[in-house]
């Protein structure tokens, strides 16, 4: 849980299929909780050519807004990053770009409140479905670039 934001997995899986389990995503999504260095060799298995990791990341935005970060900004922004994961996210980048060769960004969504909570705060809440068709439409992106 990202004081006050919690980790938006969960809330991506919901809107991950329909009721028949028909995903819109051409993607999976794993929640790593506050331990994401705990699921590498997962991520690795899944051979991805793309990983992007969803977190809240304190940029000094307006609270839900959202920004895509490329590998090298993530290593940049790393040391300003308030986590709440046991390593720091560049480091658990660092490792599985030791075990695979794809794309890696953060998708860092800006939280509204820094407390322990368990719900999405309102401007989150309101953000999630802009979050959803995002990482959508950057799938449908890199289908047509595979196509």
């Amino acid at each position: 849980v990202m004081r006050g934001n919690p980790s938006f997995s969960p809330f991506l899986k919901s809107e991950d299929g329909d009721s028949k389990g028909q995903s819109p995503f051409v993607l999976s999504v794993i929640d790593c909780g506050s331990t994401p260095e705990n699921y590498i060799d997962k991520v690795v298995a899944l051979a991805p050519k793309r990983i992007i990791i969803v977190d809240a990341c304190d940029f000094k935005a307006k609270p839900g807004t959202f920004k895509l970060f490329s590998e090298r900004q993530i290593e940049k922004i790393a040391q300003h990053l308030i986590s709440t994961h046991t390593l720091p996210l560049n480091l658990t980048v660092a490792m599985i770009r030791k075990q695979l060769n794809c794309r890696i960004e953060l998708l860092g969504v800006q939280p509204e409140r820094l407390d322990f909570n368990e719900a999405l705060s309102p401007s989150l809440e309101k953000a999630k479905e802009k979050i959803v068709k995002f990482l959508q439409d950057l799938t449908k992106q890199d289908e047509r670039r595979k196509g």
